[in-house]
């Protein structure tokens, strides 16, 4: 048996009666990792034949957003008055009980309600998660001011 070495590693060809005493590289289908088109070729690269998922294949994995939890209240349009105006309490609602149909909420965890024009403000202010709680500043309809608090999700 005789060996040639190409590059970093050796290669072992069995010699027979018909090959006579010129010596190839095996095909790289036989092993060895050497190319067989001659002596002054390097070894073939293995990742060549790595095929990884294409750009359409990926996606990342989105963490999903935390449950938000809101009072349960639903809120008329700013009438100037200041605060927001109670227009109705969902039942069941964390706030359900504690605030009613025409009190005014002034504040919300010490943010006053005065200028509270945007939506996504107000959510913010709202919402939290479960369990969590908000102290609400509030006027009832009959005059009188207390602060009252909510848990969200109970």
């Amino acid at each position: 048996m005789a060996q040639r070495a190409y590059g970093a590693g050796a290669v072992s060809h069995g010699m027979g009666a018909d090959s006579g005493d010129a010596m190839a590289p095996a095909p790289a289908s036989q092993g060895g990792g050497v190319s067989s088109q001659g002596s002054g070729s390097l070894p073939r690269d293995p990742s060549a034949d790595f095929q990884g998922p294409s750009h359409t294949d990926w996606r990342p994995n989105p963490v999903p957003a935390p449950r938000l939890f809101g009072l349960g209240v639903v809120f008329k349009k700013s009438d100037g008055e200041g605060g927001m105006l109670v227009k109705r309490v969902n039942a069941g609602a964390a706030a359900a009980g504690v605030l009613h149909a025409g009190d005014r909420v002034l504040a919300i965890n010490g943010t006053p309600l005065d200028h509270v024009q945007d939506a996504m403000h107000l959510a913010r202010l709202t919402h939290g998660s479960r369990g969590s709680s908000a102290i609400l500043h509030v006027r009832g309809a009959e005059g009188g001011e207390n602060e009252v608090l909510v848990v969200r999700g109970d």
